[in-house]
């Protein structure tokens, strides 16, 4: 699992993307997932995938 590339595809969008990649790999390291939206939205992680 490539957690630091999935949220930096996840956090790409979001209007404060170091806060983001840093909350996201936060939640990657405890679920081996990361949520599916850039913003706070509650819901199942999507799987972490390589880029």
């Amino acid at each position: 699992m490539n957690c630091g590339g999935a949220c930096a595809v996840r956090c790409s969008r979001s209007w404060k993307p170091k806060m983001c990649l840093k909350m996201c790999m936060v939640c990657c390291g405890r679920c081996n997932c990361v949520p599916p939206a850039p913003a706070r939205t509650p819901g199942p992680c999507a799987p972490a995938t390589p880029t």
